[in-house]
């Protein structure tokens, strides 16, 4: 039924499918010798691999007016699979393929950063619904953004040098735009959707984020040197969570019961605005509820060093109360794409209080009550209590462009896990497509901190 309203919606345009259809080809697909001349912007947006910079007023206007507007460097690598799952490309005798080229960068950042005694940062972004990796998708342009970002905040924090904190960011593209007209791809959701949740049983995705992970921290997970930050936003938050389950399931089951896991793949992997029904984060919720030492998310704990800390996250699921997308309309959509399932019902009620699929099928994860660890408000909350109990403020982030926020646990929560998920006001993110806001950008980076704790 998908296919034919699109094909009926091409026959009442008078249009030829050709012209409105975005083909499932890679964007970056020029030669390294074609990126090698620099001065060529043909060649350059077709290229998979730039060396850029980017001015503190292009990525947070704010902020350059309180000091000088300096230039932030970064590498950016692009990596597209088809909608089968598999990547574009597949490898040219004498020439590296997008993957090879983009583990190339992460191993120079590495070694960039032991000469200069500084932690490199690895950060992946999976982009979402009606973007793709050409030049024209929004979602590039905002994850340029968060690549200087890191480079200012990490420099910040860590000194300064010729390269600050050597920055690579590796961004995951796919077909999440079909087409370019502006009514008929709002009927693209159901596909789209459908692709997001196939695309990581493809041959290639799921081997290519463990790749990207073991190059950031080695192959065993044991590197703490290298910072690394993987995101999903929207539909490519499903194809990321996707990607990262079976890394993520092998690690936990390897780890005695009761156990916290040492080796994370990723010190802090965020899905934002999540379009993908809860139950299918449910599994790996559930897993790490029965397998992993419970967190106690009210309360510090004693770390090595004898000092009081909260415990980390390992993911944080996020999204905005004013992203009515998932809100709203993914209900909607869930409706009516999923109006005959079967949904099963479970004999007893899980440890978050599930007792069947339903809510969980019409729901994101961010959503659902049942899965909220966390509260996140704007100011300087007190912390939250329920009853006789109180729950400390985990985090704490700085007035960012005239907002301050605080994150407290949820103190009635039965997510004891390190899969952290919450709502966050639309002072952070205004809505479902608007993520790369200085504010949000802080926001994670003040979670990445505490990962790193």
């Amino acid at each position: 039924m998908r296919r034919l309203l699109t094909l009926l919606a091409c026959l009442a345009l008078l249009s030829g499918c050709s012209q409105i259809l975005v083909p499932d080809v890679a964007s970056r697909n020029a030669s390294e010798a074609a990126c090698s001349d620099g001065s060529s912007e043909a060649n350059r947006v077709k290229c998979s691999v730039l060396r850029e910079q980017m001015q503190t007023r292009e990525f947070d206007a704010v902020l350059a007016e309180g000091e000088s507007d300096m230039l932030w460097p970064y590498r950016m690598a692009f990596i597209e699979f088809d909608d089968h799952g598999r990547r574009f490309d597949r490898g040219v005798t004498g020439q590296p393929t997008q993957l090879q080229r983009a583990l190339n960068e992460i191993a120079a950042a590495k070694a960039d950063g032991a000469a200069l005694n500084k932690r490199p940062i690895v950060a992946v972004f999976v982009h979402g619904w009606k973007n793709n990796a050409s030049e024209e998708s929004g979602n590039v342009w905002g994850f340029r953004q968060l690549l200087a970002g890191l480079s200012h905040q990490f420099a910040s924090n860590v000194g300064s040098g010729p390269w600050r904190a050597p920055v690579v960011g590796i961004y995951l593209g796919w077909r999440g735009s079909i087409t370019n007209l502006p009514v008929i791809e709002q009927f693209t959701f159901w596909d789209r959707q459908a692709e997001s949740q196939t695309l990581p049983r493809g041959d290639d995705v799921v081997p290519t984020v463990e790749q990207i992970m073991q190059a950031a921290k080695g192959t065993d997970f044991t590197d703490k040197n290298t910072v690394s930050l993987l995101i999903g936003h929207s539909f490519g938050g499903a194809v990321l969570e996707g990607a990262v389950t079976p890394t993520l399931t092998k690690q936990i089951m390897a780890v005695p019961v009761g156990a916290e896991l040492d080796r994370r793949p990723a010190d802090l992997i965020v899905f934002v605005n999540e379009a993908q029904e809860a139950m299918r984060s449910f599994d790996l919720v559930e897993l790490m509820s029965e397998h992993l030492k419970p967190q106690d998310h009210c309360s510090p704990v004693i770390g090595p060093d004898g000092k009081e800390r909260f415990e980390n996250p390992m993911i944080l699921s996020i999204s905005s109360t004013g992203d009515y997308a998932t809100r709203i309309a993914f209900p909607f959509g869930q409706i009516i794409g999923g109006l005959f399932a079967r949904r099963e019902t479970y004999p007893q009620p899980n440890a978050l209080g599930v007792t069947d699929e339903l809510g969980t099928f019409f729901n994101t994860t961010a959503h659902r009550g049942e899965f909220q660890s966390h509260v996140v408000e704007i100011g300087t909350a007190t912390p939250t209590t329920n009853g006789e109990r109180s729950c400390q403020n985990v985090l704490e982030g700085d007035s960012i462009d005239g907002i301050s926020y605080v994150v407290s646990a949820k103190p009635d929560s039965k997510n004891h896990t390190p899969y952290w998920v919450t709502h966050m006001p639309p002072h952070i993110v205004p809505d479902h497509s608007t993520i790369f806001t200085p504010v949000f950008r802080d926001f994670l980076i003040t979670f990445l901190y505490k990962a790193l704790q």
